[in-house]
Protein backbone atom coordinates (compact mmCIF):
# COMPACT_ATOMS: atom_id res chain seq x y z
CA UNK A 1 0.00 0.00 0.00
CA UNK A 2 1.83 3.01 -0.75
CA UNK A 3 2.14 6.18 1.59
CA UNK A 4 -0.73 7.88 0.54
CA UNK A 5 -3.08 5.52 0.30
CA UNK A 6 -2.29 4.56 3.92
CA UNK A 7 -2.58 7.73 5.17
CA UNK A 8 -6.24 8.11 3.46
CA UNK A 9 -6.94 4.88 5.17
CA UNK A 10 -5.86 5.77 8.33
CA UNK A 11 -7.75 9.17 8.97
CA UNK A 12 -11.45 7.82 7.83
CA UNK A 13 -10.18 4.54 10.63
CA UNK A 14 -13.41 4.56 12.37
CA UNK A 15 -11.34 3.11 15.47
CA UNK A 16 -9.84 6.76 15.93
CA UNK A 17 -13.17 7.85 17.51
CA UNK A 18 -11.89 6.42 20.72
CA UNK A 19 -8.56 8.46 21.18
CA UNK A 20 -10.53 11.04 22.94
CA UNK A 21 -7.54 12.59 24.01
CA UNK A 22 -6.57 13.93 20.46
CA UNK A 23 -7.63 16.92 18.16
CA UNK A 24 -8.93 14.56 15.34
CA UNK A 25 -10.18 17.02 12.78
CA UNK A 26 -6.39 18.87 12.75
CA UNK A 27 -4.43 16.25 12.71
CA UNK A 28 -6.71 14.52 9.87
CA UNK A 29 -6.82 18.18 7.86
CA UNK A 30 -2.70 18.14 8.75
CA UNK A 31 -2.10 14.97 7.48
CA UNK A 32 -4.32 15.52 4.09
CA UNK A 33 -2.47 18.53 3.08
CA UNK A 34 1.09 18.47 4.15
CA UNK A 35 3.69 16.40 2.54
CA UNK A 36 6.63 13.33 3.46
CA UNK A 37 9.29 15.38 4.84
CA UNK A 38 11.95 15.84 2.86
CA UNK A 39 15.60 17.44 1.37
CA UNK A 40 13.46 20.59 0.95
CA UNK A 41 12.78 20.82 4.29
CA UNK A 42 16.30 22.25 6.84
CA UNK A 43 15.35 19.54 9.10
CA UNK A 44 15.53 16.71 7.51
CA UNK A 45 17.92 17.54 4.53
CA UNK A 46 20.36 15.47 4.97
CA UNK A 47 18.17 12.29 5.15
CA UNK A 48 16.08 10.62 2.11
CA UNK A 49 12.53 9.17 2.88
CA UNK A 50 12.46 7.69 -0.62
CA UNK A 51 11.82 4.52 0.97
CA UNK A 52 9.30 5.65 2.88
CA UNK A 53 7.18 7.07 0.02
CA UNK A 54 7.83 4.47 -2.14
CA UNK A 55 7.50 1.41 0.66
CA UNK A 56 4.40 -0.98 0.62
CA UNK A 57 3.14 -0.35 4.45
CA UNK A 58 1.13 -2.85 5.67
CA UNK A 59 -1.97 -1.45 7.94
CA UNK A 60 -2.94 -4.00 10.75
CA UNK A 61 -0.22 -4.27 13.15
CA UNK A 62 -0.04 -8.02 14.85
CA UNK A 63 2.26 -10.21 16.94
CA UNK A 64 3.31 -12.87 14.92
CA UNK A 65 4.51 -15.40 17.73
CA UNK A 66 5.73 -14.91 21.30
CA UNK A 67 8.85 -13.17 22.12
CA UNK A 68 10.73 -15.98 24.19
CA UNK A 69 14.61 -14.67 24.35
CA UNK A 70 15.33 -15.41 27.65
CA UNK A 71 17.86 -12.80 27.74
CA UNK A 72 15.27 -10.43 27.60
CA UNK A 73 12.37 -11.90 29.17
CA UNK A 74 14.67 -12.67 32.34
CA UNK A 75 16.03 -8.83 32.65
CA UNK A 76 15.13 -7.44 35.62
CA UNK A 77 12.82 -4.40 35.67
CA UNK A 78 11.54 -4.47 32.08
CA UNK A 79 9.21 -3.29 30.35
CA UNK A 80 8.41 -5.07 26.38
CA UNK A 81 6.77 -4.11 23.80
CA UNK A 82 6.12 -5.76 20.55
CA UNK A 83 5.70 -4.07 17.26
CA UNK A 84 5.26 -0.78 19.59
CA UNK A 85 2.44 -2.41 21.35
CA UNK A 86 2.83 -3.06 25.34
CA UNK A 87 3.38 -6.45 26.44
CA UNK A 88 4.15 -7.02 30.04
CA UNK A 89 6.22 -5.47 32.65
CA UNK A 90 7.84 -7.18 35.39
CA UNK A 91 8.35 -3.79 37.63
CA UNK A 92 8.17 -5.04 41.15
CA UNK A 93 5.23 -3.30 43.29
CA UNK A 94 7.42 -1.65 45.37
CA UNK A 95 9.51 0.61 43.01
CA UNK A 96 7.23 3.42 42.56
CA UNK A 97 6.73 3.10 38.63
CA UNK A 98 3.03 2.93 37.49
CA UNK A 99 2.83 1.95 34.25
CA UNK A 100 -0.53 2.69 31.71
CA UNK A 101 -1.80 2.70 28.66
CA UNK A 102 -3.48 6.20 27.79
CA UNK A 103 -6.77 5.76 28.38
CA UNK A 104 -6.35 4.31 31.87
CA UNK A 105 -3.87 6.90 32.53
CA UNK A 106 -6.23 9.99 31.43
CA UNK A 107 -9.06 8.57 33.72
CA UNK A 108 -7.22 8.33 36.85
CA UNK A 109 -5.40 12.25 35.39
CA UNK A 110 -7.62 14.05 33.24
CA UNK A 111 -5.14 17.01 32.47
CA UNK A 112 -2.49 15.37 31.30
CA UNK A 113 -5.23 15.36 27.87
CA UNK A 114 -2.89 18.97 27.64
CA UNK A 115 0.45 17.52 27.59
CA UNK A 116 0.07 14.33 24.92
CA UNK A 117 0.93 15.44 21.75
CA UNK A 118 -2.16 15.99 19.84
CA UNK A 119 -1.87 18.98 17.77
CA UNK A 120 1.24 19.50 14.83
CA UNK A 121 1.74 22.99 16.07
CA UNK A 122 3.21 21.57 19.09
CA UNK A 123 6.65 20.88 17.94
CA UNK A 124 6.37 22.57 14.31
CA UNK A 125 8.93 24.93 13.31
CA UNK A 126 8.44 29.27 13.33
CA UNK A 127 11.27 30.25 10.13
CA UNK A 128 12.38 33.71 10.40
CA UNK A 129 10.03 34.55 7.61
CA UNK A 130 7.59 33.88 10.71
CA UNK A 131 6.05 31.23 8.74
CA UNK A 132 4.64 28.20 10.79
CA UNK A 133 6.04 24.87 9.51
CA UNK A 134 4.00 21.78 10.04
CA UNK A 135 5.63 19.55 7.64
CA UNK A 136 8.21 18.87 10.23
CA UNK A 137 5.50 17.23 12.68
CA UNK A 138 3.70 14.97 9.80
CA UNK A 139 5.40 11.93 10.92
CA UNK A 140 4.58 12.78 14.41
CA UNK A 141 0.49 13.49 13.33
CA UNK A 142 0.65 10.23 12.30
CA UNK A 143 2.00 8.31 15.28
CA UNK A 144 -0.61 10.27 17.16
CA UNK A 145 -3.42 8.75 14.90
CA UNK A 146 -2.44 5.16 14.94
CA UNK A 147 -0.47 4.96 18.50
CA UNK A 148 -1.05 2.62 21.29
CA UNK A 149 1.10 4.35 23.86
CA UNK A 150 2.10 3.41 27.27
CA UNK A 151 2.42 6.13 30.17
CA UNK A 152 5.44 5.27 32.48
CA UNK A 153 4.71 7.40 35.95
CA UNK A 154 7.71 7.93 38.70
CA UNK A 155 6.13 8.92 41.97
CA UNK A 156 7.08 12.23 43.69
CA UNK A 157 10.86 11.86 45.65
CA UNK A 158 10.54 8.60 44.32
CA UNK A 159 14.40 7.62 43.86
CA UNK A 160 14.37 4.74 41.18
CA UNK A 161 17.69 3.18 41.93
CA UNK A 162 17.52 0.50 39.62
CA UNK A 163 17.75 0.65 35.87
CA UNK A 164 14.90 0.69 33.88
CA UNK A 165 14.82 -1.59 30.67
CA UNK A 166 12.51 -0.36 27.81
CA UNK A 167 12.65 -2.57 25.56
CA UNK A 168 10.91 -2.70 21.63
CA UNK A 169 10.99 -5.91 19.58
CA UNK A 170 10.27 -5.66 15.83
CA UNK A 171 8.71 -8.42 14.45
CA UNK A 172 7.12 -9.20 11.22
CA UNK A 173 8.43 -7.54 7.47
CA UNK A 174 6.71 -4.24 5.56
CA UNK A 175 4.67 -2.93 9.30
CA UNK A 176 4.23 0.93 9.85
CA UNK A 177 5.15 0.66 13.71
CA UNK A 178 3.97 3.85 15.55
CA UNK A 179 5.73 3.37 19.10
CA UNK A 180 4.20 6.08 21.46
CA UNK A 181 5.87 6.74 25.34
CA UNK A 182 4.49 9.47 27.97
CA UNK A 183 6.93 9.32 30.88
CA UNK A 184 5.80 11.63 33.74
CA UNK A 185 8.92 12.26 36.46
CA UNK A 186 7.00 13.71 39.28
CA UNK A 187 8.35 16.15 41.86
CA UNK A 188 11.52 15.25 43.59
CA UNK A 189 11.94 12.08 41.50
CA UNK A 190 14.57 10.37 39.46
CA UNK A 191 14.48 7.72 37.05
CA UNK A 192 17.68 6.18 34.83
CA UNK A 193 15.64 3.81 31.70
CA UNK A 194 17.63 2.18 28.88
CA UNK A 195 15.15 2.42 25.96
CA UNK A 196 16.14 -0.60 23.39
CA UNK A 197 14.83 -1.40 19.85
CA UNK A 198 15.98 -5.00 18.27
CA UNK A 199 14.01 -6.16 15.16
CA UNK A 200 13.15 -9.60 14.36
CA UNK A 201 11.42 -8.30 11.02
CA UNK A 202 13.44 -6.54 8.42
CA UNK A 203 12.14 -3.04 5.50
CA UNK A 204 9.59 -2.10 8.60
CA UNK A 205 9.07 2.14 9.43
CA UNK A 206 9.11 2.35 12.62
CA UNK A 207 7.49 5.80 13.51
CA UNK A 208 8.58 6.12 17.73
CA UNK A 209 7.42 9.21 19.81
CA UNK A 210 8.46 9.69 23.11
CA UNK A 211 7.27 12.35 25.60
CA UNK A 212 9.03 13.76 28.75
CA UNK A 213 7.69 15.65 31.16
CA UNK A 214 10.02 16.88 34.79
CA UNK A 215 8.49 18.62 36.93
CA UNK A 216 10.13 20.31 40.13
CA UNK A 217 13.53 18.76 40.80
CA UNK A 218 13.17 15.65 38.78
CA UNK A 219 15.64 13.70 37.14
CA UNK A 220 16.06 11.37 33.97
CA UNK A 221 18.59 9.64 32.74
CA UNK A 222 17.88 8.05 29.30
CA UNK A 223 19.80 5.92 27.11
CA UNK A 224 18.42 4.89 23.28
CA UNK A 225 19.70 2.53 21.21
CA UNK A 226 19.33 0.38 18.33
CA UNK A 227 20.84 -2.91 17.65
CA UNK A 228 21.19 -4.15 13.88
CA UNK A 229 18.79 -2.34 11.68
CA UNK A 230 19.01 -4.32 8.79
CA UNK A 231 17.22 -2.67 6.26
CA UNK A 232 14.67 -1.30 8.86
CA UNK A 233 13.80 2.39 8.58
CA UNK A 234 13.36 4.51 11.79
CA UNK A 235 12.09 8.53 12.23
CA UNK A 236 11.84 8.70 15.93
CA UNK A 237 10.91 12.21 17.75
CA UNK A 238 12.32 12.47 21.50
CA UNK A 239 10.68 15.29 23.03
CA UNK A 240 11.21 16.48 26.73
CA UNK A 241 9.81 19.68 28.88
CA UNK A 242 11.51 20.62 31.97
CA UNK A 243 10.55 22.45 35.24
CA UNK A 244 12.17 24.14 37.53
CA UNK A 245 15.73 22.39 38.54
CA UNK A 246 15.13 19.57 36.44
CA UNK A 247 17.94 17.82 34.66
CA UNK A 248 18.35 15.36 32.07
CA UNK A 249 21.01 13.29 30.74
CA UNK A 250 20.37 11.65 27.66
CA UNK A 251 23.25 9.20 25.44
CA UNK A 252 21.77 8.28 22.37
CA UNK A 253 23.08 5.52 19.81
CA UNK A 254 22.23 6.09 16.30
CA UNK A 255 22.37 3.46 13.43
CA UNK A 256 21.69 3.07 9.87
CA UNK A 257 18.51 4.17 8.21
CA UNK A 258 17.46 6.60 11.05
CA UNK A 259 16.32 10.10 11.50
CA UNK A 260 16.18 11.11 15.20
CA UNK A 261 14.65 14.74 15.83
CA UNK A 262 15.23 15.89 19.67
CA UNK A 263 13.42 18.86 21.47
CA UNK A 264 13.98 20.07 24.95
CA UNK A 265 12.14 22.08 26.62
CA UNK A 266 14.03 24.21 29.70
CA UNK A 267 10.54 25.57 30.84
CA UNK A 268 11.25 26.96 34.20
CA UNK A 269 14.70 28.51 35.86
CA UNK A 270 17.85 26.32 36.25
CA UNK A 271 16.81 23.41 34.70
CA UNK A 272 19.61 21.74 32.44
CA UNK A 273 20.13 18.95 29.60
CA UNK A 274 23.10 17.54 28.41
CA UNK A 275 22.75 15.65 25.26
CA UNK A 276 25.50 12.95 24.31
CA UNK A 277 25.80 10.88 21.43
CA UNK A 278 27.07 8.76 18.53
CA UNK A 279 25.94 8.30 14.90
CA UNK A 280 26.91 5.47 12.99
CA UNK A 281 26.28 4.91 9.51
CA UNK A 282 27.52 2.34 6.68
CA UNK A 283 27.26 0.93 3.13
CA UNK A 284 25.27 3.97 1.81
CA UNK A 285 22.99 3.93 4.27
CA UNK A 286 22.21 7.37 6.34
CA UNK A 287 22.02 8.66 9.95
CA UNK A 288 21.08 11.73 10.97
CA UNK A 289 19.84 13.70 13.98
CA UNK A 290 18.24 17.09 14.41
CA UNK A 291 18.45 18.18 18.05
CA UNK A 292 17.04 21.93 19.25
CA UNK A 293 17.02 22.92 22.68
CA UNK A 294 14.80 25.78 23.59
CA UNK A 295 15.83 28.00 27.02
CA UNK A 296 12.95 29.50 28.13
CA UNK A 297 13.82 31.12 31.34
CA UNK A 298 16.43 32.22 33.88
CA UNK A 299 20.13 30.46 34.28
CA UNK A 300 19.28 27.30 31.92
CA UNK A 301 22.06 24.90 31.19
CA UNK A 302 22.12 22.75 28.08
CA UNK A 303 24.92 20.87 26.29
CA UNK A 304 25.53 19.02 23.35
CA UNK A 305 28.23 16.84 22.26
CA UNK A 306 28.28 14.30 19.34
CA UNK A 307 30.33 11.89 17.80
CA UNK A 308 29.66 10.82 14.28
CA UNK A 309 31.30 7.52 12.34
CA UNK A 310 30.38 7.45 8.65
CA UNK A 311 32.09 4.04 7.09
CA UNK A 312 31.86 3.15 3.09
CA UNK A 313 29.85 5.40 1.03
CA UNK A 314 27.77 6.31 4.08
CA UNK A 315 26.76 9.58 5.33
CA UNK A 316 25.95 10.82 9.02
CA UNK A 317 24.34 14.05 9.98
CA UNK A 318 23.56 16.41 13.12
CA UNK A 319 22.29 20.02 13.12
CA UNK A 320 22.38 20.94 17.06
CA UNK A 321 20.20 24.07 17.43
CA UNK A 322 19.89 26.81 20.45
CA UNK A 323 17.89 28.64 21.44
CA UNK A 324 17.43 31.48 23.97
CA UNK A 325 14.13 33.24 24.23
CA UNK A 326 13.91 36.60 25.94
CA UNK A 327 13.90 36.46 29.88
CA UNK A 328 16.37 34.11 29.65
CA UNK A 329 19.23 35.73 31.15
CA UNK A 330 21.97 33.92 32.61
CA UNK A 331 21.67 30.46 30.26
CA UNK A 332 24.44 28.29 28.94
CA UNK A 333 23.98 26.52 26.21
CA UNK A 334 26.64 24.58 24.24
CA UNK A 335 27.38 22.29 21.02
CA UNK A 336 30.26 20.24 19.98
CA UNK A 337 30.91 17.73 17.46
CA UNK A 338 33.46 15.72 15.82
CA UNK A 339 33.49 13.40 12.92
CA UNK A 340 35.44 10.51 11.86
CA UNK A 341 35.47 9.34 8.03
CA UNK A 342 37.10 5.83 7.60
CA UNK A 343 35.81 4.99 4.20
CA UNK A 344 36.60 7.07 0.75
CA UNK A 345 32.85 7.47 -0.42
CA UNK A 346 32.26 8.69 3.54
CA UNK A 347 30.64 11.92 4.39
CA UNK A 348 29.36 13.48 7.48
CA UNK A 349 27.72 17.11 8.13
CA UNK A 350 27.84 18.79 11.11
CA UNK A 351 25.70 22.46 11.26
CA UNK A 352 25.42 23.95 14.27
CA UNK A 353 23.12 26.80 14.65
CA UNK A 354 22.53 29.58 17.41
CA UNK A 355 19.19 31.95 18.02
CA UNK A 356 19.37 34.66 20.92
CA UNK A 357 17.43 36.96 21.83
CA UNK A 358 18.76 37.72 25.86
CA UNK A 359 21.78 39.30 26.68
CA UNK A 360 24.26 38.29 29.45
CA UNK A 361 24.20 34.82 28.31
CA UNK A 362 26.86 32.43 27.49
CA UNK A 363 26.86 30.15 24.05
CA UNK A 364 29.49 28.25 21.78
CA UNK A 365 29.44 26.10 19.41
CA UNK A 366 32.24 23.85 17.38
CA UNK A 367 32.53 20.73 15.08
CA UNK A 368 35.90 18.99 13.98
CA UNK A 369 36.09 16.39 11.01
CA UNK A 370 38.68 14.01 10.40
CA UNK A 371 40.11 10.71 8.77
CA UNK A 372 42.02 7.67 10.84
CA UNK A 373 45.68 9.03 11.17
CA UNK A 374 47.51 6.27 9.20
CA UNK A 375 50.82 7.61 10.87
CA UNK A 376 49.26 6.65 14.13
CA UNK A 377 47.93 2.94 12.56
CA UNK A 378 51.30 2.68 11.14
CA UNK A 379 52.90 3.34 14.29
CA UNK A 380 50.91 0.62 16.27
CA UNK A 381 51.48 -2.02 13.55
CA UNK A 382 55.32 -1.29 13.88
CA UNK A 383 54.57 -2.28 18.20
CA UNK A 384 52.74 -5.86 16.98
CA UNK A 385 49.16 -5.12 16.21
CA UNK A 386 47.47 -5.84 13.65
CA UNK A 387 46.06 -3.02 11.23
CA UNK A 388 42.30 -3.96 11.75
CA UNK A 389 42.80 -4.21 15.61
CA UNK A 390 44.49 -0.90 15.53
CA UNK A 391 41.65 0.66 13.69
CA UNK A 392 39.42 -0.36 16.58
CA UNK A 393 41.52 0.99 19.26
CA UNK A 394 40.86 4.35 17.24
CA UNK A 395 37.47 4.00 16.57
CA UNK A 396 37.14 3.18 20.46
CA UNK A 397 38.85 6.02 21.49
CA UNK A 398 37.13 8.46 19.90
CA UNK A 399 33.85 7.12 21.10
CA UNK A 400 35.44 6.85 24.33
CA UNK A 401 35.43 10.54 25.11
CA UNK A 402 32.00 10.88 25.45
CA UNK A 403 30.92 8.05 27.27
CA UNK A 404 34.16 6.76 29.19
CA UNK A 405 33.26 8.14 32.44
CA UNK A 406 30.13 5.37 32.87
CA UNK A 407 31.08 1.88 33.05
CA UNK A 408 27.76 0.89 32.38
CA UNK A 409 27.20 2.76 29.39
CA UNK A 410 30.80 2.24 27.66
CA UNK A 411 29.72 -1.52 28.02
CA UNK A 412 26.08 -1.35 26.25
CA UNK A 413 27.73 0.88 24.09
CA UNK A 414 30.22 -1.08 22.84
CA UNK A 415 28.43 -4.71 22.80
CA UNK A 416 26.22 -2.34 19.81
CA UNK A 417 29.21 -1.44 18.42
CA UNK A 418 30.50 -5.33 17.92
CA UNK A 419 28.66 -6.02 14.68
CA UNK A 420 29.57 -2.89 12.86
CA UNK A 421 33.50 -3.58 13.73
CA UNK A 422 32.94 -7.16 12.30
CA UNK A 423 31.13 -5.92 9.03
CA UNK A 424 33.31 -3.11 8.43
CA UNK A 425 36.72 -3.37 10.39
CA UNK A 426 37.39 -7.02 10.82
Amino acid sequence: MSFEKYISDSVNNNALTDKSWIDLPVLKKHLMSCSIPNEKIEEWKYFNTSKIQKGTWKTSQRISKEYSSVEDTNLKNSILLINGIFQYSNLSEDIGIKIYNISNYLEENPSIKNTIFKNPNKYSEKRISGKIDNNTTAFLSLNALLNKGVVIEVAENNIVKEKINLINIIQDNNLLINPYTLIICKTGSSLNIVDTTKYEGDNNWINPCIEGYLDDHANLSMLSIQSKTKENITTSSLNFHLSEKAKLNMFVLNRENTKSDIRIFLKKKSSEANINGILISSEKKQSDIFCKIEHHSKDCKSQQNWRLLSADSSTTSVKGKILVKKNSKGSDGKFYSRSLIIGDGASSFSKPELEIFEDEVSCSHGAAFGEIDKNLIFYMQSRGISKNEAIKIVITAFINEIVSNDEEMLEIYMSEMQDFFEENIL
